[in-house]
């Protein structure tokens, strides 16, 4: 036997297998699961803005579609604030406000320098003379004012029914 140099006695330098992608590693899947979850959670916020934000653009658009000119349109503007409301609102808590209660649920959601004013010029729908050219005007503005205003919708507390008391 003739002996071998060390050289000869060498292996060429075998590579392990190549590591593969999957499965990924547990910190890999929680990420991931985080990141559906925020993307669900987003869709599903977005969606309930949006459907809470229909009845906002419908009235806009009613009221933008109404007669300036009109001898109801007052009335007409009163309606629509009124559907808003209870599209918002339990029909028992806002369909029995008229009146005081009504002007104070409308300047509620009014920023402080419009209080008054809208429930004034609404109350003004009754008069013979109706209203005047500049009244109308402002009206318009009040109620798009009220409408898009981004304050929550609710019942004032001294509107609310008593404990017990019944709603017809």
């Amino acid at each position: 036997m003739t002996p071998q140099s060390p050289l000869a006695q060498m292996h060429d330098i075998m590579l392990p297998e190549p590591i593969h992608n999957w499965p990924i590693a547990y910190g890999y899947w929680i990420v991931l699961a985080i990141i559906i979850t925020v993307l669900c959670y987003l869709i599903l916020a977005w969606r309930k803005k949006r459907k809470l934000n229909a009845a906002k653009k419908q009235t806009l658009v009613l009221l933008s579609q109404l007669d300036d000119s009109a001898v109801d349109y007052p009335q007409q503007v009163n309606a629509l604030l009124k559907r808003l409301a209870l599209s918002y609102l339990p029909r028992e808590q806002v369909a029995n406000l008229s009146g005081a209660k009504w002007t104070e649920f409308l300047d509620a959601r009014m920023a402080p320098a419009q209080q008054g004013q809208l429930g004034k010029l609404l109350n003004m729908r009754y008069q013979k003379q109706g209203l005047s050219t500049e009244q109308t005007l402002q009206l318009k503005q009040l109620a798009t004012s009220y409408i898009t205003s981004k304050a929550l919708f609710s019942i004032p507390t001294d509107t609310m029914p008593k404990h017990g008391a019944k709603l017809c």
